[in-house]
């Protein structure tokens, strides 16, 4: 299989778009110019507000542009316990509460937060076993920061929780555990 690159992606969207160069320049606000370069050199590589505006301009999420990472290849064999603990921290027990995190008194919902923006990290290098060591701490402290403080505390803490989720949908579905991906909390409402 041949490698597509990022400017052999844009050309293939954009002729799917059924857009021109000059289409998608006015559509994305990017130079007829750059498109053009990108589409010839389809190695050259552009900044990240520009992927953006193309992605904008041609109705494709960013990822679409630019490539998913690649997925783990599937063995058959069972869970591995990183994988269990996952599917733990996603689906705890019913009517149970929040298991406190280990280090409960240097948490805080901004170190949350940076937690998941590194899962994430983790997620779009590909470093999926880093993630599913990480993943099962991130989810707990996010799942425990959406129950404590204010009301205005909780929902930031729900928001966070939401994200952790969200990673943990994405790196079940590169692990091919589809059913883990649909399982969370509130995944029957998002389906259509």
């Amino acid at each position: 299989m041949a490698t597509e690159y990022l400017g052999d992606r844009v050309r293939r969207l954009r002729r799917q778009a059924r857009l021109t160069q000059e289409g998608l320049a006015e559509k994305s606000g990017v130079s007829v110019d750059t498109i053009r370069r990108l589409e010839q050199r389809p190695q050259s590589s552009v900044q990240l507000p520009t992927l953006h505006a193309l992605s904008s301009g041609l109705g494709v999420e960013l990822t679409g542009l630019v490539g998913d990472p690649p997925g783990a290849p599937s063995t058959g064999e069972s869970d591995s316990p990183q994988l269990v603990a996952v599917r733990r921290a996603i689906m705890p027990p019913l009517f149970a509460p929040p298991t406190p995190p280990s280090d409960l008194e240097t948490l805080s919902l901004e170190r949350v937060r940076c937690d998941i923006a590194g899962g994430w990290t983790l997620y779009h290098a590909a470093e999926f076993e880093n993630l599913l060591n990480a993943l099962p701490g991130l989810i707990t402290e996010a799942r425990f920061a959406a129950t404590v403080g204010d009301v205005d505390q909780r929902a930031a803490g729900q928001a966070a929780l939401s994200k952790a989720l969200q990673l943990g949908g994405h790196l079940a579905i590169r692990m091919g555990k589809t059913d883990l991906a649909l399982s969370g909390p509130g995944a029957s409402h998002s389906r259509r």
